[in-house]
């Protein structure tokens, strides 16, 4: 990751002169973007300066000082600290960067814990988030992670879970519409080209799902941001397909006869569900929207799937 620097500078000088003298130094980003992020909001004053750029759009630092009570240098050491997530415009106020954005919807949605000292680390191992808590959580981890360590990862990471899936599809005859999935273990060899077709299908269905879900974000909840980050995130929602078409295929090879039609897809909704979770987080972080509407979009798009899938059956 190329190092780059910033100068945070006060939007404004306090009247009395308070903290004259000191010096603007160039800060490096470092590289451990997602440590970075979680020392960041590791304290409530700096958590309540996210906040209230975040809800005003911009801030200053004279705003800062009298809504937080704190001394000039207290609060430039914050303000240091917080060198990723906001930044200044020639207009002297405080803006928020991508990444803080990403904080500020966390914190406006309690959607992510923040640690706040160590006895947080120490507790018993019983009171330790439990494995489905952490499950939930994989995506902003993985999603903070990667993409600010290098924009081309995800890309990369998409790609690779498209031809995975495409291939699995291919390989045991499975049929893609959106997020669903049909199937039919045939007696008689399958001709190339329809294997070809299912490879192809699953990539352009899981393409369509993101369209679908990009328009009605624009549709329903009037916001265009991110289309780019946006389609990337899908390398996160992906993961669930391909856990599925995995266990599908398990239950191709070894126990086709054994396991029930219905048992499958009662395995595909749960991962259907999985998937969609993640979806919902995605369009709540990337379009700044309350975790309700994402939820709203997430499922009109779950429903469209399925009436597409019911049409092609009638």
């Amino acid at each position: 990751m190329a190092k780059r620097t910033r100068k945070l500078v006060p939007a404004e000088t306090p009247a009395n002169g308070e903290g004259e003298g000191t010096e603007n130094s160039d800060r490096p980003v470092k590289d451990d973007s997602e440590g970075q992020f979680y020392i960041a909001l590791s304290h409530e004053i700096r958590r309540e300066i996210i906040k209230m750029v975040g809800q005003n759009q911009k801030s200053s630092f004279t705003e800062f000082k009298r809504t937080l009570n704190c001394s000039t240098g207290t609060l430039y050491h914050h303000l240091e600290v917080l060198g990723d997530l906001i930044y200044q415009k020639p207009d002297k106020k405080y803006y928020l960067t991508v990444l803080g954005e990403h904080a500020y919807n966390i914190l406006a949605h309690n959607l992510e814990s923040i640690e706040t000292s160590k006895e947080s680390e120490a507790k018993p191992v019983e009171n330790q988030p439990s494995f489905f808590k952490n499950l939930v959580k994989i995506w902003p981890r993985i999603y903070f992670s990667i993409t600010q360590k290098d924009p081309r990862i995800p890309l990369v990471l998409l790609i690779a879970l498209l031809g995975i899936g495409g291939l699995l599809c291919s390989i045991f005859d499975v049929s893609t519409i959106l997020i669903f999935f049909t199937w039919e273990k045939s007696t008689e060899p399958i001709a190339l080209e329809i294997k070809v077709w299912y490879f192809f299908q699953f990539v352009l269905s899981m393409l369509a799902f993101y369209v679908i879900a990009e328009v009605l974000c624009r549709i329903i909840l009037r916001r265009k941001d991110n289309p780019v980050p946006f389609l990337l995130s899908f390398f996160i929602i992906l993961i669930p397909m391909i856990f599925y078409l995995v266990v599908h295929s398990f239950f191709y090879v070894l126990a086709y006869d054994v396991i029930a039609v219905n048992f499958d897809r009662v395995v595909m909704v749960f991962f259907q569900i999985w998937s969609i979770w993640y979806l919902t987080y995605a369009i709540s972080v990337l379009k700044f929207v309350p975790i309700e509407r994402g939820f709203i979009v997430s499922f009109i798009s779950y429903y469209a799937g399925f009436v597409i899938l019911l049409a092609t059956i009638i």
